[in-house]
């Protein structure tokens, strides 16, 4: 995650957040974000999910 601001209390702009799945499988997937504001990129980063954590033990 990379952070572009010192935090979201003082953005006035509506939030655009915007993800994008980059792989997968039945057990995990990977994703790109990006939230926006105004046109500025505000954090950007990848995101992993785990879909079942008591499944992997």
């Amino acid at each position: 995650v990379r952070l572009h601001t010192d935090g979201l209390d003082d953005v006035s702009e509506d939030l655009d957040v915007r993800v994008q799945r980059l792989s997968g499988d039945a057990e995990v997937i990977l994703y790109a974000f990006d939230i926006s504001a105004g046109g500025r990129t505000l954090i950007d980063g990848r995101a992993s999910v785990v879909l079942d954590a008591a499944r992997l033990g």
